[in-house]
């Protein structure tokens, strides 16, 4: 065999190298995006104070098992093309109910025991905050934004409780805007 073959080979052999290569990266990380992790969007004022509208969050899937006070995102399964950001309040059996004040100030409990929100703004209440009591069922969860008044969440009889399989993952990190980078 000559150089000039030897040659063409090399670089045929290099150019398949380079293509395999990109390949196998284009396939971890469309693994690691539609099963690990993946990068959500916030849009609308629902979960102020906390996050705020065209925030970017790193939501982890894999492995995920809900807890009460996590921030997920959910599938609202009502028709919404956009998935919902909203903080997990209540797990199966709980009874969730709201009690207001004579001034006005309404407080969430749980199972009978008021429930501290430090992640509630003062100005979060009174507003919508729903009526009557709420028992989550099994494999649920009771799902709020922490802007009380201005969230479509587990009250909304069209939400409802959330259903274990449509917690997509819980929001971990956020990456935008740069100055609030960090756990939210």
């Amino acid at each position: 065999m000559s150089e000039q073959e030897t040659g063409k080979k090399s670089v045929g052999r290099e150019i398949l190298e380079w293509i395999m290569c990109i390949v196998i990266a284009l396939a971890i990380t469309l693994v690691l995006r539609n099963f690990v992790f993946t990068l959500v969007r916030v849009d609308g004022a629902s979960m102020e104070p906390t996050l705020h509208n065209g925030e970017r969050l790193v939501m982890i899937r894999l492995g995920y098992e809900p807890k009460a006070g996590d921030i997920v995102v959910v599938d609202p399964n009502n028709g919404s093309s956009a998935p919902y950001i909203k903080r997990i309040i209540g797990m199966p059996g709980d009874e969730i109910a709201f009690q207001t004040a004579s001034n006005g100030e309404v407080s969430l409990y749980i199972n009978g025991v008021k429930k501290d929100e430090a992640y509630i703004s003062s100005d979060m209440y009174p507003g919508n905050v729903g009526s009557g009591g709420y028992t989550v069922p099994e494999n649920s969860v009771f799902v709020m934004g922490d802007n009380r008044p201005n969230s479509h969440d587990s009250r909304s009889s069209n939400v409802g409780f959330i259903p274990y399989d449509r917690v997509l993952g819980q929001a971990v990190f956020r990456l935008w805007p740069l100055n609030r980078v960090g756990t939210p």
